[in-house]
């Protein structure tokens, strides 16, 4: 190739990295080979972040699980639901306690739509991300320090309002996250490009908060245009987190699919029955 070709061809590669940094909500931790030598168990990484480490880390990198919880939810409370599915697979999980009880995104989202701004009216709007974004970031970041992490195998996982921001974030971030895990969400706020990713959604058929009509006939039917793999899991019941359901998700995440058993795992989060697209209820943010 000739050497003004050859510039051009480097710089428009440049061009392109630069842009892709640049992307809203494009998160910039990456995987490390190896990791610091650590002890099986709860890690606080700081005030708001909690990595939990099964036990026999040492012998290869392994998967990875970001979990975000609904809205007033816990960290803490996200990881004890999926506690027993990481020990049962060796998957580090990591959660994040957002700045408010919404996440970044969803609530830039409200903001507009109670304001009546166009970029909150229309059909399929974009996300903006804040702090949160940068939290997880700086959270993935410290957690790559101190264990290895395989980068083919790194998801992002959210309950209602979070599985939410799973979308949002998941799809922002391909180059991170291989697939997105959607317990009931409540809104698809998705950045243009979108497309390509593994997708688990669930939803329960009685959900009285976070409809299951908008998720089956709305959000479905978009995530498969735009090109993601998605998997939908409808189940009786309503603003839940079954068994059955973490469990499916988690073995499609290891490429083991089962569907086993019946149950409901409880999730703190701060949801109450309301309008269908809402997150106040008496002043407080709620879903």
């Amino acid at each position: 190739m000739a050497p003004r070709r050859l510039d051009r061809a480097l710089l428009a590669t440049g061009l392109s990295l630069l842009l892709l940094a640049m992307a809203p909500g494009r998160l910039t931790a990456t995987p490390q080979p190896q990791g610091a030598p650590h002890a099986a168990g709860l890690v606080r990484l700081d005030g708001r972040s909690i990595a939990y480490l099964p036990a026999g880390l040492a012998d290869r990198p392994r998967p990875l699980l970001l979990l975000l919880h609904g809205t007033g939810g816990t960290a803490r409370g996200m990881v004890d639901a999926l506690r027993a599915a990481a020990d049962r697979h060796g998957i580090v999980l990591l959660a994040v306690q957002s700045t408010d009880e919404n996440w970044d995104a969803v609530d830039i989202f409200f903001d507009a739509y109670e304001r009546g701004s166009p970029e909150g009216r229309t059909r399929w709007p974009t996300p903006r991300f804040g702090a949160d974004a940068r939290r997880i970031d700086t959270a993935l970041s410290a957690l790559f320090r101190r264990a290895a992490i395989d980068p083919a195998s790194i998801g992002i996982l959210g309950f209602s309002h979070g599985a939410s921001y799973a979308l949002s974030l998941g799809a922002a971030n391909p180059q991170l996250f291989g697939m997105i895990i959607a317990f009931s969400p409540g809104i698809l706020v998705l950045p243009a490009g979108a497309g390509g990713q593994r997708v688990y959604v669930s939803h329960g058929s009685s959900d009285a908060v976070l409809p299951y009509r908008r998720t089956r006939t709305s959000f479905l039917p978009r995530l498969v245009d735009l090109g993601f793999i998605v998997t939908f899991r409808p189940f009786e019941g309503g603003h839940i987190l079954p068994d059955a359901v973490v469990d499916e998700a988690v073995d499609l995440f290891q490429r083991r699919p089962s569907y086993r058993g019946h149950g409901a795992r409880p999730v703190q989060d701060r949801l109450r029955q309301g309008r269908a697209l809402t997150r106040r209820s008496a002043g407080r943010a709620v879903h």
